[in-house]
């Protein structure tokens, strides 16, 4: 059972797992369970207390996301999809070409498992949309790019059926290598079409080559694969939002313009929006898998910044079921008071003083 008398040095491991106990659970009612339902079952649910390299060792080796028992509403709703309630996220990428590259590209995703494909006529809206959602870097779209765009006859999209968050990765390796492979066929660009992200043949390409070679372990893996599938940032009326890391495994972020405005630098939201989101969300996918955020954390980018606190919301800037939903959540980050902030700052500084 749970108990809160354990070594510091412990961790709780539940036995079964929890997420396959709450989902077991969920198979046998007909309406979606509620936050006591799921407390409740976390409550008494089976541990073993394990030192933390062998606790670490054993969640690698699960299938699906983790529930903690100690966070089980929280994490149950990131990882329900993983168990089979919910949406199961895609990838889906477009490749504009010419009828010769269609004929070629046809041929070539008949020939790949688990991959299914849709040809759509040319999109009036290309050039525009490469423009405004391009992946803005020392490869962006150049005049010849755009030139070559213009005389596009087809899209070719494809997609996968859908996998787990902890094979989505693998999923994402695999879809960078076949629009590689497409763009050698005569593709003239990439759309990233589950984050409405759009990049030149010769950024994608530069990203295929930093990746190459590289595994899980590397830190510049996440960081090409964040670059390859993940929007920073978008926004609405109120606030700013990332998209895509449902492709990765992970819940997207999303700040109110308010909160961004407090941030230090003589930045707008969007800009601040951009610095931010890529720095939690390379930490997401990085050391984020072993220190992993709760509703209610808190924490400073630097000494100089605000205190932020994170929590964890159900992603409502799209529609379900559409491709740019994020079954996985958002984390949303807001400023805290100067009055808890202080407090904060004196917790600490005690502790430092230790």
């Amino acid at each position: 059972m749970m108990t809160d008398k354990i070594d510091d040095d412990l961790k709780l491991l539940c036995v079964p797992p929890l997420g396959a106990m709450i989902g077991l659970l969920q198979q046998q009612q007909e309406v979606p369970l509620t936050k006591e339902e799921v407390e409740k079952l976390a409550s008494g649910a089976p541990c073993i207390a394990m030192k933390p390299e062998d606790y670490w060792s054993m969640l690698d080796r699960e299938e699906r996301m983790h529930v903690d028992p100690s966070n089980a509403w929280d994490d149950w709703q990131r990882a329900k999809a993983d168990y089979g309630f919910g949406y199961m996220p895609l990838i889906s990428i477009g490749i504009p070409g010419n009828e010769e590259f269609k004929q070629r590209a046809v041929e070539f995703l008949t020939t790949q498992n688990d991959t299914f494909f849709d040809i759509k006529e040319k999109d009036p809206e290309l050039l525009e949309d490469c423009q405004k959602y391009s992946f803005k870097n020392e490869h962006d779209f150049l005049p010849d790019d755009l030139e070559s765009l213009a005389n596009h006859s087809c899209v070719i999209y494809f997609r996968n059926t859908g996998t787990t968050s902890k094979l989505a990765h693998k999923e994402a390796l695999r879809f960078l290598n076949l629009a590689d492979k497409l763009l050698d066929l005569g593709g003239l660009a990439v759309i990233v079409d589950t984050s409405s992200l759009y990049h030149s043949k010769a950024n994608w390409k530069s990203l295929v080559s930093f990746i190459d070679g590289l595994t899980a372990e590397d830190t510049k893996y996440w960081g090409g694969l964040f670059a390859a599938y993940v929007q920073v940032p978008l926004s609405n009326e109120n606030d700013c939002y990332s998209s895509g890391m449902h492709m990765l495994g992970a819940p997207d972020m999303v700040a109110s313009t308010a909160c961004l405005e407090k941030l230090p630098g003589p930045v707008s939201p969007l800009q601040a929006a951009y610095i931010l989101f890529h720095e939690i969300g390379f930490y997401l996918l990085t050391e984020g898998k072993r220190r992993p955020f709760k509703s209610g954390h808190t924490f400073q980018m630097t000494l100089e910044s605000p205190i932020l606190r994170v929590s964890w919301e159900a992603c409502t800037q799209v529609r379900e079921g559409t491709n740019l939903f994020n079954p996985y959540g958002m984390w949303r980050f807001d400023s805290v008071s100067q009055k808890e902030s202080e407090s904060i700052l004196e917790k600490l500084g005690k502790f430092f003083k230790k």
